[in-house]
Formats: C-alpha cells, sequence, structure tokens
C-alpha cells in the first residue's frame, strides 16, 4: 500500500505509480483513536522511535494497537507514530 493514498497498489512495485516514493514494506496503518479534527481517511505509521512521547504527539498502545495523542509529556516510552493524511 502507499503512503499518499488509501489506493491498494501491486506488491510487487518498488515505487508509488502516484508520488514516485519507495515503498517500505515495513509500513502498517494504525487506527487514529482521537480522529476529531483528523480527516476520517487518515491513519498511522511507526517511525521506528521508541520514547517518551511529548505533550500533543500520537504514540501507539493497546493490545490492539492504534495512535493516541498525549495528554501531556508522558514519561513511559511508547513507539512514536506519524499521522498520514493521504492526497
Amino acid at each position: 500500500m502507499c503512503r499518499c493514498s488509501n489506493r491498494n497498489v501491486h506488491a510487487d512495485f518498488k515505487f508509488c505509480p502516484y508520488c514516485g516514493d519507495k515503498f517500505n514494506k515495513q509500513d502498517k496503518r494504525y487506527p487514529i483513536a482521537n480522529i476529531f479534527d483528523l480527516e476520517a481517511y487518515s491513519y498511522a505509521i511507526n517511525t521506528g522511535i521508541k520514547r517518551p512521547p511529548k505533550k500533543g504527539e500520537y504514540f501507539l498502545s493497546g493490545a490492539v494497537p492504534a495512535a493516541y495523542p498525549a495528554p501531556n509529556d508522558l514519561s513511559i516510552p511508547y513507539y512514536i507514530a506519524e499521522i498520514v493524511e493521504p492526497c
């Protein structure tokens, strides 16, 4: 899948035909827990960084992982999430 859109792209492609970015097979989409001010088709991906999130940053948590916004600076390390809004 492409990070720039919700379109399914053939798994053999190495580059996205829509934006030209190289695919990262490790990218997995996670739902966003509080999606009040974001578009309904937005999703989160794991950045691979594990540290305590700062206020307002999104982090992955839960038995079924989802992205949550940090209400304040947290002291427990979590994987930091990046919000992707398809173009």
